[in-house]
């Protein structure tokens, strides 16, 4: 397996205006330490760094730093070879009152490479050449990343440093988050640029992706053009069979053939063939529309006759003088031409009546729809009751004449009124009276379950109305194919009649009987080359190329299958999920018993527990989501590592303390309590084991307050930023204020 260069971070260094430059080396490696007191510019470093790497903005804090420092240098190593090849990149500070900027110095050298002096500083590359350039060094090959998100419209683009560089970086901000887990996060695209970009930096795309997928998009332009080709050429030949029966036709018509009713196309131009083989090249008279001059005529006639003839002298048959039969044929054609136009005509009529008819059902759908509406009203209406029976069998069941009247009394004569004093008309059915005065109505109101079922009925017709339109569209278009057919049997029998008639002027201008007749079989001749040139095996080749690219496009395709790259991802997640679980454990942190893992979608770290996901957002404590971060970025950084992956071998971490100094006398003096201490010495252990088991392979450079008294972190503190030392010296502040 080819191994990428592991670039990791030698120095870094600022230069002052008047060319002092300072200092700030690290060993390749190992873990690296500063420690020190607050406003010392320990986490500038990481902003420094970031923009060495190629970042455009301009974000370093405002301060004696700007203020005193023109340009930035970093020195990296480009091997785990100390003896191996380096690169220097500057970066100049932008004017005053800039935000950003793009200029950089970029140099590789050997292993004699160090950092440069302030006169030999130079603008000779950009940001864009700076990661490409570098990145390449790392292992970063030419790729295309499309975006996996769901709804996601941005362009595909291409994976850089500056996207590994995300993955190298935790600042304060950022370390104690439990929204955000990966640097600049919470920016706009960054989250999804995040998504997109770590299952290549895990090695879960192929690292030939770039190339099929361009091939996949030029196979698909092939495929296209291929069936653009293949239909082109069908349309062309359903064309070319109305015109060989035109001419078959008009061969019929002009005497030169007995077969009129061949619909087979091999057939067709076999008869055509056969009506002109005795027609040599160049002893026909071309017709002018073919842009030919005439030629000598083929049959002469020998009687040599002069003068002008007659249309029926020149309509002569080779059969006979008479003409009789080509007269007939032609006639026949003319029938067949009014024909057509009459069922052209006939099918349009239908195709105008149909669309006339879904005008109509439109109007009607609508007026059924507004009844329908305002009857839906009525299934706020309970359904009527079932009647009840009132015989001996049910028990419960009493008759009219046991029921309590209004005042609760039973009609027995002691309270309430008989229906026998008025008759059976006092007391008409309620649906059957008018509501105002209660007479009997002569036509009584529909009841609500005679307007629940016509309601009922509408809605079967709006459902049937709803159909139609499905049968109807399959009329419309069958109705359009058959007019087409027309048109173009229309048109082939139209032309023929035309060159009829043009062989006829042509025999009256040559006072030549065969001349007609030879002006015929040269325009068969001479179209028939036309057609067979244009398509003879054409559709064949084209189904063979259409075939070809369908093949090539599902072969590209199979071998980017999207499902086998979600697989390759999710072994992957798998592999750095377990070693997050086994750091999570060593740091102490909550709810990591059944297991932690990187939840790439939402870009999150999720434990699995007995009640389910939970996420990262949902636990508590900060120095859970500190030791969440680091258990995460440590365990990609051990995948990126023993899988050889194109990212750089560096990890900063700015302040991962910071949960257990509650206090600026506590971070000045690096003293916590107890419980916090041994947390804090979990932390750097955890990291300190990491670099000894990756060595030399593996850099991670801390900014913090601890200074733990063990002897490897002494060991590991390569700057110690107190009593006035810090990154900016004293002395360039002070004569900057002397001047």
């Amino acid at each position: 397996m080819w191994n990428p260069d592991p670039v990791q971070l030698l120095a870094l260094a600022l230069y002052a205006h008047d060319g002092r430059r300072r200092d700030v080396a690290f060993q390749p490696g190992r873990l690296n330490i500063v420690t020190g007191e607050s406003k010392t510019g320990k986490s500038a470093l990481l902003t420094i760094t970031e923009f060495c790497l190629g970042r455009n903005a301009y974000l370093i804090p405002a301060g004696p730093i700007t203020d005193h420092v023109s340009w930035y240098g970093s020195l990296w190593q480009l091997t785990a070879d100390p003896e191996g090849p380096r690169a220097f990149v500057g970066r100049p500070a932008p004017p005053k009152g800039q935000a950003s900027i793009q200029r950089a110095m970029l140099e590789f050298g050997g292993a004699n490479l160090e950092l440069f002096d302030f006169d030999q500083l130079t603008e000779n590359a950009d940001t864009a050449s700076l990661r490409r350039q570098l990145g390449r060094r790392i292992g970063i090959a030419e790729n295309v990343i499309e975006s996996r998100g769901p709804g996601m419209n941005q362009s595909p683009f291409e994976a850089h440093l500056g996207h590994a560089a995300w993955l190298c970086l935790q600042d304060q901000d950022e370390i104690a988050s439990r929204h955000l887990l990966f640097h600049r996060q919470g920016e706009a695209q960054v989250a999804e640029h995040l998504k997109d970009t770590i299952p290549y930096f895990l090695g879960a795309v192929p690292a030939d992706a770039a190339a099929k997928k361009a091939a996949l998009r030029d196979a698909i332009r092939a495929q296209r053009r291929a069936e653009a080709a293949l239909t082109a050429a069908q349309q062309e030949a359903s064309s070319v069979d109305t015109t060989l029966r035109g001419l078959l036709a008009e061969a019929h018509a002009a005497g030169l053939t007995d077969e009129n009713e061949l619909t087979e196309r091999a057939q067709i131009i076999g008869a055509l063939h056969e009506a002109t083989r005795d027609l040599s090249p160049g002893s026909w008279t071309a017709p002018a529309s073919l842009g030919a001059g005439p030629g000598p005529a083929v049959d002469e006639d020998p009687g040599g006759g002069a003068g002008p003839r007659s249309p029926v002298t020149a309509n002569l048959s080779v059969r006979g003088a008479d003409g009789t039969e080509r007269q007939d044929r032609r006639r026949t054609l003319l029938r067949r031409r009014v024909a057509l136009r009459d069922e052209l005509e006939a099918v349009m009529d239908s195709r105008a009546l149909l669309l006339d008819r879904a005008d109509a059902e439109r109007d009607f759908t609508g007026a059924v729809a507004v009844h329908a509406g305002r009857l839906t009203s009525l299934d706020l209406l309970p359904p009527p009751a079932e009647p009840q029976s009132t015989g001996p069998d049910n028990p419960n069941d009493y008759s009219i004449e046991d029921a309590p009247d209004d005042d609760g009394d039973a009609e027995d004569g002691t309270g309430g009124t008989g229906a026998g004093e008025h008759g059976e008309d006092e007391h008409p059915n309620p649906e059957d009276a008018c509501p105002v005065c209660g007479s009997a109505l002569a036509e009584p109101d529909a009841s609500a379950a005679e307007l629940t079922a016509r309601l009922a009925e509408l809605r079967q017709e709006l459902t049937s109305l709803d159909a139609a339109p499905e049968s109807r569209r399959r009329a419309l278009t069958t109705l359009e194919a058959e007019a087409d057919r027309l048109r173009g049997e229309l048109a082939a029998l139209e032309g023929a009649v035309e060159a009829l008639d043009a062989a006829d002027e042509t025999a009256r201008s040559q006072r030549d009987t065969s001349a007609a007749r030879n002006y015929t079989r040269g325009r068969i001749v001479a179209l028939l080359g036309v057609l067979e040139t244009g398509t003879g095996g054409s559709l064949d080749r084209l189904r063979r190329n259409l075939t070809s690219a369908n093949q090539r496009v599902a072969l590209l395709q199979a071998e980017l299958d999207p499902d086998a790259d979600r697989e390759q991802l999710h072994s992957r997640l798998n592999v750095v999920g377990r070693t997050m679980t086994d750091m999570a454990e060593k740091l102490g942190l909550e709810h990591v018993e059944a297991g932690v893992r990187l939840d790439l979608a939402n870009l999150t770290v999720v434990t699995d527990t007995s009640d389910g996901p939970l996420p990262l957002q949902r636990i508590g404590s900060a120095a859970n989501w500190i030791g969440y971060h680091l258990a995460t970025h440590l365990a990609l950084h051990k995948y990126f590592v023993e899988n050889d992956r194109p990212v750089p071998r560096l990890l900063m971490v700015d302040q991962p303390t910071q949960a257990f100094y509650p206090s600026e006398v506590a971070k000045n003096a690096g003293a916590v309590a107890d419980a916090d201490r041994e947390a804090v010495l979990a932390m750097f252990t955890v990291m300190h084991d990491l670099v000894v088991e990756l060595a030399p392979q593996m850099q991670i450079i801390v900014s913090d307050h601890a200074n733990l008294e063990e002897e490897w972190f002494q060991d590991a503190v390569e700057h110690y930023w107190r009593d006035g030392t810090r990154l900016v010296p004293a002395d360039w502040i002070e004569e900057s204020g002397e001047s």
